[in-house]
């Protein structure tokens, strides 16, 4: 098995293993769950991904709160797939996640100013 370089190679991973979860949450109980999240993914359409991390766990979280996205009767339908944790993903995850924060440290005016 290959490194993860890219969201998509760890996305890969994590689906691979088909530990699926699916549960209907209010807008509220999603605002609690992606807080707990990195590496957050979304379109204007209504879209959303992101990855947690946790002690045992890795997962990568999904909604689609469009027009045409997945609703019950509690709310939005977030899916969610985990694997158990592994040293090669978590690395692989900080390292975006460090590149993420250096871009928007890079594009950030007043961070800028010397």
């Amino acid at each position: 098995m290959a490194q993860p370089t890219s969201r998509q190679d760890i996305v890969g991973e994590i689906r691979r293993v088909e530990q699926r979860y699916e549960r209907h949450v209010t807008w509220a109980g999603l605002t609690t769950a992606q807080a707990k999240g990195c590496l957050e993914f979304s379109l204007p359409s209504g879209y959303c991904e992101w990855l947690v991390v946790q002690p045992h766990s890795i997962w990568w979280v999904s909604y689609d709160a469009s027009d045409g996205g997945s609703w019950g009767p509690l709310g939005v339908n977030v899916i969610g797939y985990a694997i158990r944790y592994r040293d090669d993903i978590v690395t692989a995850i900080n390292r975006l996640r460090s590149e993420q924060l250096r871009r928007s440290s890079k594009d950030n005016a007043y961070a800028n100013r010397k």
